[in-house]
């Protein structure tokens, strides 16, 4: 997962975060769980929020709303993609009419440089047809491109964009879901990971759908799925929002809950389920090899898996937060 992060947002500030919080344990292996190494072998870094990041003002007034995602690129430039219908009507005053007001929201992705500047924004459903009703993730692939998920109601696609936002693949669509196993449509997807060398996408699919699905990343053929311990998709396994269990399954340890990250690890591929409080790593073929637990049963059915970065070569850790 080379230089991907997460990071947390208020209102008027962005907090890029490097590392784990060091005021919760953020590595626990119980109940037998086994893990790449120990928490003995080195604790993880706290979290340092740099209230000096990004560059203040913003272009043109802009106003970010809750991040999230985050991707850091092969140049060491910092991507957001944030949700500006998060934004309350307070928030964002200044048109055409009122000038002199603050703010507008800025658009959904927008570059930094690693100072802090911002080097570029687009986005959205002026410039992007069905865009997305929550942003979600976001990856910035070895080649540059921009690949981006939305978790909202009817949110079903992945889109890849090229750097200057240019639209070049849409996997999926947005509208009304499909069965759980339909490979022409994702369900609430969480997150992606693109392997170049593979030519693949890896989805995290997601909030409704239960699945780790996989696509070509060139033309977006789809390649192959499955659930907890590779095991195929039950098609008649889904929630939809609004139903009861919808984001807060909790424990079901025989099938995926919310599907909430996808990343690569030294060649193996790192899956969140988010109300297992589990990592479940696989082959990028979809072999189950081992799962590893994470404070099981501190956050009650929403969950405590909500993302995975590696702070070491031999080692993983996750870290929780509410998006």
């Amino acid at each position: 997962m080379t230089g991907r992060g997460r990071a947390l947002q208020g209102r008027f500030m962005v907090a890029l975060m490097f590392a784990a919080s060091a005021a919760a344990p953020a590595f626990s292996a119980q109940d037998g769980a086994s893990s790449h190494g120990s928490p003995e072998a080195g604790a993880p870094p706290a979290y340092v929020v740099d209230p000096s990041w990004p560059r203040l003002p913003l272009p043109d007034k802009w106003l970010i709303g809750d991040v999230g995602g985050v991707s850091i690129d092969r140049q060491g430039h910092v991507w957001i993609v944030h949700r500006p219908g998060s934004l309350r009507d307070i928030d964002v005053q200044a048109n055409a009419e009122t000038p002199t007001k603050c703010c507008v929201a800025a658009p959904p992705v927008i570059e930094f440089d690693a100072q802090g500047n911002v080097l570029r924004g687009w986005g959205g459903p002026e410039l992007t047809s069905d865009w997305f009703n929550s942003e979600h993730s976001i990856f910035v692939d070895a080649r540059d491109n921009v690949w981006i998920v939305g978790a909202g109601a009817g949110d079903g696609q992945v889109l890849k964009f090229s750097a200057d936002g240019e639209l070049l693949l849409r996997i999926g669509r947005k509208g009304d879901f499909v069965k759980a196993d339909d490979p022409s449509m994702l369900g609430m997807p969480t997150d992606i990971y693109v392997d170049t060398e593979r030519g693949e996408a890896f989805v995290s699919d997601g909030y409704r759908n239960h699945r780790l699905i996989v696509f070509d990343s060139e033309s977006g053929a789809f390649k192959r799925q499955w659930t907890a311990f590779g095991k195929a998709v039950d098609p008649a396994y889904a929630h939809n929002p609004g139903e009861d269990g919808f984001s807060a399954q909790g424990h079901d340890p025989e099938r995926f809950t919310t599907v909430h990250c996808v990343t690569m690890i030294g060649g193996e591929l790192h899956v969140c389920d988010r109300a297992n409080d589990r990592l479940q790593v696989f082959t990028p073929q979809g072999a189950f090899i081992r799962e590893i637990h994470f404070n099981r049963g501190l956050s009650g059915k929403v969950g405590a898996m909500w993302d995975a970065v590696p702070f070491r070569a031999t080692m993983t850790w996750s870290s929780c937060w509410t998006a």
